[in-house]
């Protein structure tokens, strides 16, 4: 399996954990909890819908895809 940067498996595993609660992560939540500016945010969770890990939609939100799910289930045995 392909291992990524410290930032995009925190990026991971938080939307994971805002997917499980609500459904999606909004992108305003992670800026917050990220302690990022929203634009900071967006850029990342572009890059990580190009890696096809996420599926993300302005002014909606973005969720894993089951690549993501995956990694994020790889994260945690480790």
């Amino acid at each position: 399996m392909k291992i990524f940067s410290a930032e995009k498996e925190e990026y991971l595993k938080l939307i994971n954990y805002y997917q499980n609660q609500d459904g999606i992560a909004r992108t305003g939540l992670l800026a917050k909890k990220l302690a990022l500016t929203k634009s900071s945010v967006t850029e990342m969770l572009q890059k990580l819908s190009q890696e096809n890990l996420v599926r993300y939609t302005p002014y909606m939100g973005v969720y894993l895809t089951e690549k993501g799910s995956r990694y994020v289930a790889y994260l945690r045995k480790k």
